[in-house]
């Protein structure tokens, strides 16, 4: 299984010039942990992560100066960190060193580099723009959905996956979704935390109605409100097939 296999191909991104207010609200609004920043032309050129906006003026969280010594010895590390608390768009917090992958890099070889380098998630690289995102929590689903054939799916399972996730792109609510999307033999299984249960259903039907689709099943969280309150979090096993015409 490769990094096409399990990547999230409508990656939620930003310009070196957006506001870093837009981003902290595009994280909270789709649920995100990190976000890509491409150039003019979707050129990966940084990365804004959770971690890049833990230290910043608004929070009265930046870490306090070190004092004349630490201006004299570490001055060029005392002004990123300034920059880092006080800039005012994505360029200015943003972590330029980024690891990427290619679509056919191999799950174990992401596996390798999330252990290696301690990071969550890394983008995917397609002659020089960014075609998808893989996060340690897309690895842990082929795990879970791991049999022989989805270590290797058939073109057809690509084929699928790609039809499932161009159909909810379409969607009035596809884009806002956090849904992801494994193939196996037909049966597509969908995951991630959604917001409703209309919600649910109604990829369930989506997805169901992709030709080649044996069956769907649902292992996706439901969010109830409050939010962020575990207690509140939902599941269920669905699992629902062609209707015969």
């Amino acid at each position: 299984m490769d990094a096409i296999d399990i990547m999230t191909r409508s990656v939620i991104t930003v310009t070196p010039e957006t506001p870093v207010l837009k981003i902290a609200q595009l994280m909270s609004e789709h649920r995100i942990s990190g976000i890509p920043v491409v150039d003019s032309q979707e050129g990966l050129v940084g990365l804004v992560t959770e971690g890049d906006l833990l230290r910043r003026t608004e929070l009265h969280t930046e870490r306090p100066s070190k004092g004349l010594i630490a201006a004299i010895f570490l001055g060029r590390r005392e002004a990123e960190a300034f920059i880092s608390a006080h800039g005012t768009t994505a360029n200015d917090v943003m972590s330029a060193d980024v690891v990427a992958i290619a679509p056919d890099t191999t799950v174990r070889q992401i596996a390798n580099i999330f252990e290696r380098r301690g990071i969550r998630r890394v983008p995917v690289i397609d002659n020089g723009s960014l075609v998808g995102i893989v996060s340690r929590a897309d690895v842990i689903r082929a795990l879970a959905a791991g049999s022989a054939a989805q270590r290797n799916p058939s073109l057809d399972d690509r084929k699928i996956r790609d039809s499932v996730m161009a159909k909810f792109a379409t969607l009035p609510f596809g884009p806002r979704s956090r849904a992801r999307v494994t193939v196996q033999n037909g049966v597509v299984t969908l995951w991630g935390l959604l917001g409703s249960s209309e919600e649910r259903r109604a990829l369930q039907i989506a997805a169901a109605e992709i030709p080649g689709v044996a069956s769907v099943v649902d292992q996706t969280y439901e969010l109830a409100p409050p939010f962020g309150v575990a207690s509140r979090l939902k599941r269920a096993l669905t699992v629902i097939g062609r209707e015969e015409p």
